[in-house]
């Protein structure tokens, strides 16, 4: 998912956590697997999942490959 104005309250429908950009938000999918711990932890409150911010810049012949993607698919509605 990338895009700009990042609001953290974006409802992304049912079962699907908030969070989401407000301008040009758009999707893709690459094969790359996740190497971020993302295991969620409890507390009193309920569940709390790990953040990452990443920055990626386009590179014309790069190594990191992407397809066109959407919302369904990000959230495997």
């Amino acid at each position: 998912m990338q895009g700009n104005k990042w609001n953290t309250l974006k409802e992304n429908g049912s079962g699907c956590p908030p969070g989401g950009f407000e301008e040009n938000e758009s999707y893709s999918a690459s094969s790359w697997s996740d190497p971020f711990d993302y295991i969620p932890q409890y507390d009193e409150e309920g569940m709390i999942y790990p953040t990452y911010d990443i920055t990626l810049h386009a590179v014309r012949n790069g190594n990191f490959q992407t397809k066109s993607s959407s919302a369904n698919e990000f959230f495997k509605r």
